[in-house]
């Protein structure tokens, strides 16, 4: 028997950027749809109606800060997930689970823009140097 039932978010996301000066930029973006699949990875997998489900994640929402400095492009990266109120005799078991999926959406970001990043560079024939620590990330085109 599991204790813990397998679940995923399907999400779509609204996205705008917004040229501050010459070297800086920031975008903002946000969830627009978000839809719990219920035994996710299991035969009998369901996806409920978007709101729907337990609801711990409803929205998802991210503040991206860019810099152009020092030979390369500075990025911050700040990541907010709301979740409806989670019932006392469950917060044990749910915090847990908000803080793991706000981690993942921010890592997942992250990866993608690295991954963005160096398939720039590699079509200029650039090598791209990828520093990361803290939510902070630096790509420097050498």
């Amino acid at each position: 028997m599991e204790v813990v039932a397998k679940t995923a978010l399907d999400s779509e996301y609204h996205a705008c950027y917004q040229q501050v000066d010459e070297k800086r930029w920031y975008g903002i973006a946000y969830t627009t749809r978000i839809q719990e699949i219920r035994d996710y990875g299991h035969p009998g997998e369901k996806k409920l109606p978007p709101d729907e489900g337990s609801g711990y994640i409803w929205r998802l929402y991210s503040i991206a800060r860019f810099e152009e400095r020092d030979s390369g492009v500075y990025v911050e990266l700040e990541a907010m997930a709301l979740s409806r109120d989670i019932p006392v005799a469950v917060r044990w078991m749910a915090d847990p689970i908000v803080r793991r999926v706000s981690k993942s959406s921010l890592s997942t970001s992250l990866r993608q823009m690295q991954e963005a990043v160096h398939s720039k560079a590699t079509e200029a024939g650039k090598p791209a140097v990828v520093v990361a620590g803290s939510g902070c990330v630096t790509f420097l085109a050498k």
